[in-house]
């Protein structure tokens, strides 16, 4: 019960903000679902990359990184 009372505060909070910065809701999308796609490609790094090794955490900022970079991201994320 505290976790839906925690998210029902946190997106009335965010969507307080956007309205205070006037932030575009086709910006908001375009950041969803770019994180999307990033936790897509970093699921399938992490799959196929299994039997060789490669693994990266899958969070929200590594997903980000993934969706906003694209292919070029999951790299970087390798390497660091």
């Amino acid at each position: 019960m505290e976790n839906i009372i925690f998210g029902i505060i946190a997106v009335f909070l965010v969507v307080l903000v956007l309205k205070i910065l006037k932030v575009s809701v086709a910006v908001i999308w375009k950041f969803f679902w770019n994180g999307v796609i990033g936790l897509v490609l970093l699921f399938l790094v992490n799959t196929l990359g299994q039997g060789i090794g490669l693994n990266i955490e899958m969070n929200v900022i590594n997903s980000l990184i993934a969706g906003v970079f694209g292919i070029p991201g999951i790299i970087l994320l390798l390497l660091v």
